[in-house]
């Protein structure tokens, strides 16, 4: 129809008609705009650079427009994403609230239990394959949300639990109540994504009805954050919950536990650049 079809990125459009197509002998005929590249010296061929340039401008102006009208949902609490975060379901009576799910949201109380235990990543993984927890995009394979059936491709491997996974959901405020957004942008013309600063992301708090309290997701967060070790065999049910949180006085190292004489029940702390 018009030199818009072709492309609106002005810098492509223009390779194509100029070198692309007479290159490899395409002929291109824009009805709406009079513009045949078999005739490259008529005047309809001289503004086609400048018509492609008001086509990337229309574009980038309607995008513009678009990320505005998206800012002003995210700073009133409404979701952007069309998939629901795991443990929610969107509310039949208004598709922009989010109510817990009373299959999936269980799991995720399960997981905050486990975090405030102490238990690190790989044994909440290894108990939620023990148990037959399904991961998150099982759930929506068997719900028709999105077709995942090229990751399932026997019993055992629905309840493999990806490390970021996890990781992910214990950061996720959704689960507090509340709504964060514009985590992420794009550029323009390449559609790259791109993680934006964490001080333009929108935070609206009690946007929908928390999974977990707020000092719940707190506390979880502050014992993720620090690098912690667990303990196997013998002292596998026996976790230190002093692990990273300990310092020396002296050279700031972490301390370790380590045992007493024979008696594995007796335990000390003591820094590794002191320790003979």
């Amino acid at each position: 129809k018009d030199l818009s079809r072709l492309g609106r990125n002005s810098s492509l459009t223009g390779l194509y008609i100029n070198f692309t197509f007479p290159k490899y002998n395409v002929r291109y005929i824009a009805i709406n705009d009079h513009f045949d590249t078999i005739d490259p010296n008529s005047t309809d061929s001289d503004i086609a650079g400048i018509k492609n340039w008001f086509n990337e401008f229309f574009a980038k102006d309607t995008s513009r427009k678009i990320r505005a009208v998206q800012k002003a949902k995210g700073e009133r609490g409404v979701p952007l994403t069309t998939n629901v975060p795991f443990g929610y379901l969107k509310d039949p009576n208004d598709h922009n609230h989010l109510i817990p799910d009373p299959e999936t949201a269980p799991v995720v109380v399960k997981i905050y239990d486990l975090v405030l235990k102490g238990w690190g990543n790989h044994r909440i993984r290894d108990y939620l394959r023990e148990t037959k927890v399904p991961v998150p995009s099982w759930y929506m394979h068997i719900r028709g949300i999105e077709d995942k059936s090229h990751m399932f491709p026997d019993e055992e491997s629905k309840y493999i639990w990806r490390p970021d996974t996890l990781r992910l959901l214990i950061r996720n405020r959704v689960y507090c109540g509340d709504c964060v957004l514009c985590k992420s942008d794009t550029v323009f013309k390449t559609k790259k994504h791109f993680k934006t600063d964490e001080a333009d992301w929108i935070t609206v708090e009690n946007t929908h009805e928390p999974i977990v309290s707020r000092e719940t997701w707190e506390r979880a967060n502050e014992l993720v954050a620090v690098k912690r070790r667990e303990y196997k065999e013998t002292l596998k049910d026996d976790l230190n919950i002093f692990s990273g949180l300990l310092k020396c006085a002296d050279c700031g190292k972490a301390l370790s536990r380590r045992k007493y004489g024979s008696n594995s029940s007796h335990m000390i702390y003591v820094c590794g650049t002191y320790a003979t």
